[in-house]
């Protein structure tokens, strides 16, 4: 990414691992890869590295703590990113528990335990119901695919991935779309997709824990 006349950002990026890639070679990677394109690196202004944890499990949404962001697990498992669906949802949770105090304020013999299981549980659930847990479940499925593939798997699987209607890849992406939308994502990539592809997608469905998890969350109401 152009910074200035000057100046370029390149970055090297491990999509998704269960265990951390060392610094050293992604940094190896990358000067072979710039070395290839015939990219010569006069000087280095900065380097940069970090982990971005993605997956995991949901946060507890029965305890009288709250948390948001990375912290209450708004992280895309696919992507990485937290800020757009952080900054979205930002005024309807503060709206939640702003009702909530206004409300116990109105009564007149507040109880402190009602009160704290109150705004935990009804900020919770602004912030993960139902719809929201069947596609964070969709995309664990679609994660854990990822980690499984090799090279080539992977390649095949973005082809496929980017050959679809623009505003299904995009929507996957930047998290916009519903349950019923990934479902039908789900099935337009599977006709679409090659037969290694789609032998890929129904073993991993049947063997792997995050398959079992999402039809049990789809299906629960």
């Amino acid at each position: 990414m152009p910074m200035s006349p000057t100046r370029v950002f390149f970055e090297e990026t491990c999509l998704a691992s269960k265990d951390a890639m060392p610094f050293s070679l992604l940094k190896e990677k990358l000067l072979s890869r710039l070395q290839t394109m015939g990219i010569r690196i006069i000087k280095t202004y900065e380097e940069e590295w970090s982990y971005i944890p993605v997956g995991g499990s949901l946060p507890n949404t029965e305890q009288k703590n709250l948390a948001f962001g990375a912290a209450a697990s708004m992280v895309h498992p696919a992507t990485g990113y937290s800020v757009v669906r952080s900054l979205s949802e930002a005024p309807k949770y503060a709206s939640v528990i702003a009702n909530i105090l206004k409300d116990d304020h109105s009564t007149d013999t507040p109880s402190c335990d009602k009160y704290n299981g109150n705004i935990s549980m009804q900020a919770w659930n602004s912030l993960w119901p139902q719809e929201r847990k069947r596609q964070r479940a969709f995309f664990l499925f679609g994660l854990a695919l990822i980690v499984q593939l090799d090279i080539e798997g992977i390649r095949t699987f973005f082809r496929t991935f980017f050959r679809l209607p623009k505003w299904m890849w995009q929507g996957f992406l930047g998290s916009t779309l519903s349950s019923a939308d990934l479902a039908l994502f789900a099935l337009y990539m599977f006709v679409i997709a090659s037969n290694d592809l789609r032998r890929c997608l129904i073993r991993h469905l049947l063997s792997d824990p995050t398959g079992a998890t999402m039809i049990r969350t789809y299906l629960t109401i």
